[in-house]
């Protein structure tokens, strides 16, 4: 039978690529850290996964380098390798991060993960797409935002991310 050209087009993307959702301007910055360390080694580089991080970090970290490089309280954007990091810039999605200055996003703002996960899909296309958001929760909200004072409703997740933003989990 022949294929159609979405078929053919997604013959050629990665099988994954995984969106890691760093809301850590809270005590979880360092846990998510070393966490993040873990998962990139894990992956060890697998040619079929691509391993994208959101963080926005606390400025309460331990002050220390990390395999992200130079000690930062801000919001960035990263490609992850299990021996390598590249810092990236949010194009369309978010131009206010750049590779070379700092900014500071709410990340207990559904429309700041909304814009993580068009962002990541849109810079990383694949077959399907995992989103790993780390952070605190209580079960009514998470991604508590120190500078912000806010925190992101679990219901307001499902109202903000419409059909473009699904994931496979």
């Amino acid at each position: 039978a022949p294929v159609s050209p979405q078929e053919a087009s997604a013959d050629v993307r990665r099988p994954w690529t995984l969106l890691l959702y760093g809301a850590v301007d809270n005590s979880a910055d360092d846990p998510f850290v070393a966490f993040t360390d873990q998962v990139r080694r894990a992956i060890d580089d697998d040619p079929g996964i691509e391993l994208v991080l959101f963080i926005d970090r606390s400025k309460k970290h331990a002050k220390q380098t990390t395999y992200l490089g130079d000690d930062f309280s801000s919001t960035r954007l990263y490609r992850v390798k299990n021996d390598s990091v590249e810092r990236l810039s949010g194009g369309t999605h978010f131009p206010e991060i750049t590779k070379d200055s700092d900014v500071n996003l709410n990340s207990a703002d559904a429309a700041t993960l909304q814009r993580f996960i068009a962002w990541g899909k849109a810079t990383y296309p694949a077959q399907r797409y995992g989103l790993l958001i780390y952070s605190h929760a209580d079960g009514q909200s998470m991604c508590p935002d120190d500078r912000s004072g806010a925190s992101m409703g679990i219901a307001e997740v499902t109202d903000r991310i419409g059909a473009d933003g699904r994931v496979d989990f």
